[in-house]
């Protein structure tokens, strides 16, 4: 019996679409590599506002530029729905952005600070192109915030809680592996970190400006296999 090949091309279109459909879908770890560029404002509270308010009048002492990089681990899972792609991810990198300036407060004097670890918890839409998806991402983000005033002696760090947002893009390269590329703009707020002098509060605003590139594998494999020889047979 001879068999359609209309049958034969259509099972085979069926069988790559189904399996190419859903190639960024389910877990996926990723280990990263950023490069963190960042500012660290320090303002100091003469009048010191009433707990938990940030203070919002505060005298400016100075600011600094934020440099280094950091290295981590990302944990994910993506559902796809034709070209669409939902996600959910979470990461966490340690490392080392700091910086300092000599022109803080009066008499002009060193100040400065750093960031040594960064974490997200974001989700993610993006659109699948083949082997690319285009992203966009947003949420949650927390780091250890550290600064210091040197005229002063005074210094201090806390873990500080914000927001986060950015876009990337992602290719596939080969079986269960995929590189991407992203940028997140992460804001960690204004918080008390330490005292100037006692009594007087010195606030530290930290935000960063994140470009990461990550290798990640995914621990369904979705890949379009090879395409399917049927030969018919007459019998």
């Amino acid at each position: 019996m001879r068999l359609p090949s209309v049958v034969v091309v259509v099972t085979a279109l069926l069988a790559g679409v189904q399996s190419a459909s859903a190639q960024f879908a389910g877990w996926n770890v990723t280990g990263t590599v950023s490069g963190v560029f960042g500012k660290l404002t320090q303002e100091t509270a003469f009048v010191p506002p009433p707990p938990p308010s940030p203070c919002n009048n505060c005298e400016g002492d100075g600011s600094a530029s934020l440099r280094g990089l950091m290295g981590g681990l990302g944990l994910g899972y993506n559902w796809q729905a034709g070209s669409w792609v939902y996600g959910l991810a979470t990461d966490f990198s340690l490392g080392n952005a700091d910086g300092s300036t000599n022109d803080c407060g009066t008499p002009a004097h060193e100040c400065g600070g750093a960031l040594r670890s960064l974490g997200t918890v974001r989700g993610l839409v993006g659109w699948s192109m083949g082997t690319w998806m285009p992203y966009a991402t947003g949420g949650y983000a927390y780091g250890d915030v550290r600064a210091y005033d040197a005229f002063f002696g005074g210094s201090g760090s806390k873990y500080r809680g914000g927001w986060t947002v950015g876009g990337g893009i992602e290719m596939i390269l080969s079986g269960a592996w995929s590189a991407k590329l992203d940028y997140l703009y992460v804001d960690l707020g204004k918080d008390h970190l330490y005292d100037l002098l006692p009594g007087v509060p010195e606030y530290v605003q930290t935000t960063a400006n994140v470009v990461r590139f990550g290798l990640t594998y995914r621990f369904v494999d979705n890949q379009p296999s090879a395409p399917m020889v049927t030969k018919a047979y007459r019998k």
